[in-house]
C-alpha cells in the first residue's frame, strides 16, 4: 500500500531512488533463482536488464499504454535469454559466466556503434538505422556463401561458365545482360565486388 501511494508521498527524488531499488531488485530476484536455486553462474543480467528497459522505453514512447509494454518488456528480456541459454545448455561453471558476460560485452558495443549522436542514448532512429545495417550485413554474408557456392574452381571469382549458371542468369534467360556489363576491371571474370553489382542491378530491373 505505501509502495502504490509513494507518488503522493514521497518527492520526486526519493521517488526516482525507489523506483531504482525496484528496478534493480529484479535483477537481484532473477540472480537468485539462477544461482540459488540452480547453482549457475550469469554475468549477464545488466545486458537482459537493458533490454527489457530499452523495450518498454521504445514502446511508450509510441503511445503502447504501460502495462502492455511492461509486459512485452519481459518477453523480449526473456526472449535474449533463451537466445543465450539454447547455444549454452551444455556448458556450466566458468563456461555458462563466459557466454553471459560475452553476451553483455556484444550488447553494449552494438549498442555503442548505433549511438551515431554519442549520446549515451539509442533512440528509434538510431536502432532502425542499426538493425537494417545489420540486415544488409546478412544479406552481403548470404551472397557471400552464394557466390563461394557458384566458385566452382575455387579462385575467387566467376568465369563466363559460372555467370550462365547463376540462377538470376538463368531467370532472366535472353534478356539477361552480358557478364562484360559487370566486368569493371576487364579480367573476364567477377571478383565478389563485381557479383554485388550484377546483383544490384537485376534487383533494379525487376519490375
Amino acid at each position: 500500500v505505501l509502495l502504490l501511494a509513494a507518488p503522493w508521498i514521497v518527492s520526486e527524488y526519493w521517488l526516482a531512488q525507489l523506483t531504482f531499488v525496484l528496478i534493480y531488485s529484479i535483477v537481484g530476484l532473477g540472480l537468485m533463482l539462477l544461482s540459488g536455486y540452480t547453482g549457475l553462474f550469469s554475468l549477464g543480467h545488466a545486458a537482459f536488464l537493458g533490454v527489457g528497459a530499452y523495450t518498454q522505453a521504445a514502446l511508450t514512447g509510441v503511445g503502447v499504454p504501460f502495462p502492455f509494454a511492461l509486459a512485452a518488456a519481459g518477453i523480449v528480456a526473456a526472449a535474449s535469454g533463451v537466445v543465450v541459454g539454447l547455444p549454452a545448455l551444455r556448458v556450466k561453471g566458468i563456461y555458462l559466466a563466459i557466454a553471459t558476460l560475452s553476451f553483455g560485452f556484444i550488447l553494449e558495443e552494438v549498442f555503442a556503434r548505433w549511438d551515431t549522436d554519442h549520446n549515451k542514448s539509442l533512440s528509434q532512429q538510431e536502432f532502425k538505422a542499426g538493425w537494417d545495417q545489420v540486415q544488409a550485413n546478412m544479406l552481403v554474408y548470404k551472397l557471400h556463401e552464394n557466390f563461394l557456392a557458384m566458385d566452382a574452381n575455387k579462385d575467387g571469382a566467376l568465369e563466363a561458365s559460372e555467370y550462365a549458371n547463376l540462377e538470376l542468369v538463368r531467370k532472366a534467360g535472353a534478356s539477361a545482360p552480358p557478364m562484360s556489363s559487370f566486368d569493371v576491371d576487364k579480367s573476364q571474370t567477377l571478383d565478389f565486388k563485381e557479383y554485388l553489382g550484377f546483383v544490384k542491378a537485376m534487383v533494379k530491373s525487376k519490375p
